[in-house]
């Protein structure tokens, strides 16, 4: 037998091979279609629509799926070359050899490409009759004219406005078909010349919260399942783009002079692709606001997330019980290292893979779900796995995990199976992969959109005033009796039942119809704003486990206070919860204070406070911060003491107009709160009289010349 010479290639060989130009390959090899231009050309080839190459760095990224690689790699994962092939093809062609391209050399100027027709009948029926789009926030999208028709191919043109407010004009573009599109083909197009790093988005309100989706039809079916959204930005990334995150949230802090303080949340696509780009996200991007130094949350908003599907919850739950072992283990390996795929892609950008997927270099195939449920089942039963040591089963992998990845892999375990063991998950015979899917499920089943009001469209950040917002106005509905709020407050967080009732009777503590207490923020007669916390315990509120807000155009910074007498002391809490439970274990003591719980646990937020009061004519001598012992109440001593106002020798604090008052902390000595702390004394009170009792009877009894002795046994 004649044996195959193969070559073998050098460092050299191979470095030459990535150094020949992508672009100008794929324009005279490439099995696929180039389109567009400037730095980031999009190229189609085998039904993938998300692919495009950056000239400046002579690589290709496949946004859809969250990977990239030099021309080595486009060519044997798209183009259906071998490593041997594809080098010697690169190194035997006379292809131009890459060269660095400016910015500016790619930059083009804008240019608005569509030629608009005068109606819009073809696209509104294509979003409203074959996406379920709400027939609402369509005619919004036409009247804002962030809806447009292309004269041309009549495709459905949705416009990319600035700060997504109608007003602006379209700064790019996204154009998607409405007629037939053979398979494989693309479904949408980026205007050629639009914004780098941007795409089609909304604005509702005042920006408190972000929402970003992998396509503009994925934000228009969330949009119309949760009509009432507001103080929203709702933002389209055109694929999967950590820049394109970056760029709208730095766009907001400059322009709306605010961040998405109640959190961001990313409605990708439930695919390995989707799920991977969260993974990434949540490591890489950790917004904080550098003014109160809370830290922004991210949230992972997946259609269907943790659904198991029907044939693969059967198979594991065979197999874990035939192994004596726990199912959710098995579970959670699968949902993340594939989300519970078919194919064999990593859902994860933590590098865990092995059972139910490959590593990125590895072709795509289907997985043996039977096989590869039994490999894992016998590793975990072999060696005893529980959830803190099932990061254990990647330990005699070629590529072990380094010791940071194993921390991160033990964390996220432990998030999902702490989901497989609540109700949080569901099983299902079909998933929905994105919120179009979801829509067009629920509308199946009759769901009807246009029954609901449409918010947060007239409430444009342009029409709001940056320095003054509209007066606060109470909106909640009070329900009619409020013995719940007042259970709550007198069982649970122990506030003196007295306090209860006189508060109530001013109505500065509410119950609105929802069971909620509800605390009025009041300053010289006038409500400046409220809060809201929840009676109902419920894991969907997270690890308190109970819903707590701030009332919309409440004053920032301000909170729940109280002024006893002439005050000459100030004391801040957390929580009105705090504050209310201090007050009860301390009714006797307290005279002549303000107390204040602070909205937002900043320390700058607690100085103009101060400020604001003294100015008013208090006689402040000194400062008490009455926290718990919690993280979040070190962190606010934390940030105190790094104010530039602090004096850290003497433990003092300098107000505007000079004056230098101590400023003491204060925790509670027998609880972790201020509410375990009136337990803990109602208890110590209650041993105390009972002692007091039996020493009264004890006095008693020797006054009438009674002794007491041990019994002894009778003989």
């Amino acid at each position: 037998m004649t044996k195959t010479e193969r070559k073998i290639y050098s460092k050299e060989d191979i470095k030459r091979a990535t150094a020949v130009d992508m672009v100008s390959f794929v324009q005279s090899h490439g099995k696929g279609e180039l389109s567009g231009g400037g730095r980031y050309p999009k190229y189609l080839i085998n039904g993938h629509d998300s692919i495009v190459i950056d000239r400046r760095m002579n690589r290709y990224f496949h946004n859809g799926q969250g990977t990239g690689d030099n021309i080595i790699g486009l060519l044997t994962k798209y183009e259906g070359y071998g490593f041997q092939q594809a080098v010697a093809l690169l190194l035997g062609d006379d292809f131009e050899p890459y060269k660095s391209v400016s910015e500016e050399e790619l930059t083009e100027e804008y240019q608005y490409q569509y030629e608009l027709d005068h109606e819009v009948t073809v696209a509104k029926d294509y979003l409203i009759k074959q996406r379920g789009i709400d027939k609402d926030i369509v005619d919004y999208l036409v009247e804002q004219k962030f809806l447009v028709q292309d004269k041309r191919y009549k495709s459905a043109v949705l416009n990319w406005k600035p700060l997504g407010l109608g007003s602006k004009e379209p700064i790019g573009a996204t154009s998607i078909l409405t007629g037939h599109v053979s398979e494989g083909s693309p479904k949408k197009y980026i205007m050629k010349t639009s914004e780098k790093n941007y795409g089609f988005n909304i604005t509702l309100g005042e920006p408190r919260k972000y929402y970003f989706f992998e396509a503009s039809i994925d934000l228009l079916s969330y949009w119309s399942l949760n009509k009432d959204l507001t103080d929203a930005r709702l933002i389209c990334l055109e694929g999967l783009k950590p820049e394109t995150v970056l760029k709208f949230v730095e766009e907001g802090m400059k322009e709306f002079e605010t961040l998405p303080t109640e959190g961001i949340y990313y409605g990708v696509d439930n695919d390995v692709a989707g799920q991977r780009f969260f993974d990434k996200i949540d490591r890489q991007f950790n917004f904080r606001n550098t003014q109160t130094n809370q830290l922004i949350t991210n949230h992972a908003l997946i259609v269907d997330d943790y659904v198991i599907p029907t044939n693969f919850m059967n198979q594991l739950t065979s197999i874990a019980e035939e192994k004596e072992i726990d199912w959710r283990l098995l579970a959670t390996v699968a949902k993340v290292e594939n989300n519970f795929s078919t194919q064999n892609r990593m859902a994860n950008a933590l590098n865990l893979y092995g059972y139910f997927a490959e590593n990125d270099r590895e072709p795509k195939k289907v997985v043996d779900v039977t096989n590869s449920l039994e490999k894992l089942a016998s590793v975990i039963q072999e060696n005893n796995l529980t959830i803190d040591t099932l990061v254990s089963i990647y330990q005699d992998r070629e590529q072990p995990l380094s010791e940071s990845e194993r921390l991160w892999a033990t964390d996220k375990f432990k998030e999902v199976y702490e989901v497989f063991s609540s109700e949080q998950f569901r099983v299902k015979d079909n998933v929905a992969k994105d919120w179009n899917n979801q829509l067009l499920v629920e509308r199946a089943g009759g769901l009807k959109t246009e029954l609901e009001t449409l918010y947060g469209i007239n409430e444009a950040i342009d029409s709001i005033s940056r320095e003054t917002k509209g007066r606060f106005t109470y909106y909640l509905q009070d329900a009619a009796d409020w013995e719940n709020v007042k259970n709550r407050l007198t069982n649970v967080y122990q506030v003196d039942e007295h306090l209860v009732n006189a508060l109530m009777s001013k109505r500065l503590i509410r119950q609105d119809e929802n069971q909620r207490i509800v605390y009025l923020w009041a300053k010289d007669g006038e409500v400046r704003g409220g809060q809201y916390t929840g009676t109902i315990e419920d894991k969907s509120f997270g690890r308190q486990k109970i819903e707590k807000g701030i009332m919309d155009l409440s004053q920032e910074g301000y909170g729940f206070n109280f002024t006893i007498g002439q005050p000459n002391t100030i004391y801040f809490f957390q929580s009105p919860e705090d504050l209310l439970a201090y007050w009860s274990l301390k009714k006797g003591e307290l005279k002549n204070a303000t107390l204040f719980s602070l909205s937002d646990d900043s320390p700058q937020s607690m100085i103009d406070i101060i400020n604001e009061r003294l100015q008013e004519g208090a006689a402040f001598k000194t400062i008490h911060v009455t926290i718990n012992h919690t993280k979040s109440g070190a962190e606010l001593l934390d940030g105190i003491s790094q104010l530039e106002a602090f004096n850290r020798q003497d433990r003092t604090l300098r107000t505007h107009n000079g004056d230098v008052l101590p400023i003491q902390s204060e925790r509670p000595i027998f609880g972790k709160t201020w509410s375990e702390e009136n337990v803990a004394k109602k208890q110590r009170m209650a041993r105390l009289n009972e002692y007091y009792r039996f020493q009264k009877g004890n006095q008693q009894k020797q006054s009438f010349g009674m002794t007491t002795q041990e019994k002894t046994p009778s003989r």
